[in-house]
């Protein structure tokens, strides 16, 4: 939480509305970045739902190798789509490790 004192104290010094934002951004900054990465983490997984749905995405390559019964393709990007998981995990965990 930003503290509401600092941000008060400031106004009545005359400091601008820019260095008011600096001075709070190192409070700030880790729950940016758990929210960034979290949303991230997400959007992956929803782009292989909204792909398997038509919307476009991962899963669209996904349901046209199973309508075709091309199933090496299928199998091929079903690991694409694991390793991409496992990664934005990895990256994901690192984050709210360094950030916490």
């Amino acid at each position: 939480p930003v503290a509401a004192a600092s941000w008060g104290s400031s106004c009545i010094i005359g400091t601008s509305p820019l260095s008011r934002s600096k001075s709070n951004l190192p409070q700030v900054a880790p729950a940016i970045a758990g929210i960034g990465v979290f949303r991230w983490d997400i959007n992956i997984r929803e782009a292989t739902v909204l792909g398997l749905v038509g919307a476009g995405g991962i899963g669209l390559q996904l349901e046209a190798s199973v309508a075709t019964l091309a199933w090496p393709q299928v199998s091929v990007i079903l690991l694409l789509i694991l390793a991409t998981v496992v990664v934005s995990e990895w990256v994901s965990a690192r984050v709210r490790k360094a950030i916490t």
